[in-house]
């Protein structure tokens, strides 16, 4: 009996610690915001200059285009910088039932290169392309080395900079990155081997094929969650050919074949439903008004996967699609929903994860010194002051905060909340 008492005071007090809240406590998400999303598109199904630009500015510009007025979203696209299909030859068999007659930086069907490549470099330069879409699509043999050397001189040389990566294609993208049998791009013994190349010139973040069906990666304990990751857990298991960890998280990393580490991040397609085709026909559903208030709920990432060039044609986007879209638009400019690109959302999300923070606390005055970013991948570092942004913390209420690094004072928002016992506090401004 007395040990029963024991446990039973025992949980009460772990209960009641869990639920008291310290004075100073840094936030999920950039403040207010309560959740994370992004559109992260592979670039493959378009096939003219007029489609991507007409597709990208209304997603994220707040002009007025030939969908209607832009919808001033801070979402990325992806690249390519080849398409081996065009260059040698439109009849030309990659075996593929629906071979992909995709631009690229160095062609494009019905445009020239030089204004594919302009836009290229302006929508790179702008946020609105943060991804590379592997280098392209190639048959079996169509990749090498020296390529990739190629490719990444171009890139340096033209301001190409992005530090995501997505695999592209079937089995014949052999310099595709991971750890399935086709995956060689990162194997020192093949021909195909760039993954030094590539992440010298700055890649971060890979996606080799890692989905879910969770809404709110990172978030909050969801027992829908941890059904659907046990259950793709289960199904990889079964599949000797997946070695994903299915940690619930949106990007964690991993040890490439040649002993090289990155960070491996997870796209959501669909909450399990009979739309798991990665077309932007199906956005509609795949993003319904309940994931869309799931997300918010669960308080967590989601980077949903899909092609934008896989529509039926002009005008490109469904009015059902444009319906969500306008609703997610809603949702961020209430703050509740952070939009972002995928790279900013995997750069804060580690960031945030590996933080070293202590708080110095005098009377009225809250001193938060950021001391370092513990990185399992990138290492010991300290972060700089656009990596910091966003960073938002909970303070006392009409406290004098002041955040530094180094002793040097970052310039901060104060948010005064009426309808809160605190007050809140981010790092670099408004994003």
């Amino acid at each position: 009996m007395a040990r029963n008492r024991f446990l039973i005071l025992f949980l009460l007090l772990v209960v009641v610690a869990a639920c008291q809240k310290k004075e100073v406590e840094l936030l999920r998400f950039p403040y207010p915001y309560q959740a994370a999303f992004t559109i992260c598109s592979d670039i493959d199904n378009t096939e003219t200059l007029p489609e991507f630009t007409t597709i990208q500015e209304y997603l994220c510009s707040h002009q007025q285009t030939a969908l209607g007025k832009g919808l001033g979203l801070p979402v990325g696209n992806s690249f390519w910088m080849d398409n081996q299909l065009l260059r040698t030859g439109r009849s030309q068999d990659f075996s593929q039932p629906n071979p992909d007659y995709g631009i690229s930086y160095n062609s494009a069907l019905e445009d020239s290169s030089s204004a594919v490549r302009q836009t290229i470099k302006e929508f790179v330069q702008k946020g609105w392309i943060d991804c590379l879409h592997s280098y392209g699509h190639f048959s079996n043999t169509g990749f090498n080395r020296k390529l990739a050397k190629d490719f990444v001189q171009t890139m340096q040389q033209d301001s190409l900079f992005v530090d995501v990566f997505s695999d592209h294609g079937g089995t014949e993208n052999l310099h595709s990155l991971g750890h399935r049998k086709h995956q060689l791009g990162d194997n020192p013994e093949a021909e195909v081997y760039h993954a030094d190349i590539t992440q010298d010139y700055g890649i971060k973040f890979l996606w080799d094929g890692q989905l879910s069906h969770s809404i709110g990666l990172s978030g909050d304990f969801s027992c829908e969650n941890f059904l659907k990751t046990s259950l793709e857990a289960g199904q990889d298991w079964l599949n000797s050919a997946f070695s994903y960890q299915h940690n619930g998280e949106v990007a964690y990393p991993i040890t490439l074949d040649d002993g090289s580490k990155i960070y491996r991040f997870v796209r959501y397609l669909n909450d399990r439903s009979h739309y798991d085709t990665a077309d932007i026909n199906f956005l509609d559903e795949q993003l319904n008004d309940k994931v869309l208030q799931k997300l918010v709920k669960n308080r967590g990432y989601l980077l949903y996967y899909t092609h934008l060039g896989a529509n039926s044609g002009f005008p490109y986007l469904k009015e059902e699609t444009k319906q969500q879209l306008h609703k997610i638009k809603d949702l961020y400019e209430q703050k509740k929903l952070w939009v972002a690109s995928t790279s900013k959302l995997l750069n804060y999300f580690v960031v945030h994860k590996n933080l070293n923070w202590q708080v110095i606390m005098a009377s009225d005055q809250v001193r938060i010194e950021i001391e370092k970013s513990n990185d399992p991948v990138w290492g010991e570092y300290l972060p700089s002051l656009q990596q910091l942004q966003g960073i938002s913390f909970r303070v006392p209420k009409n406290s004098k905060v002041e955040i530094v690094v180094k002793n040097q004072k970052l310039p901060i928002n104060y948010h005064q909340n009426a309808l809160a016992d605190y007050d809140f506090v981010t790092i670099g401004g408004e994003l």
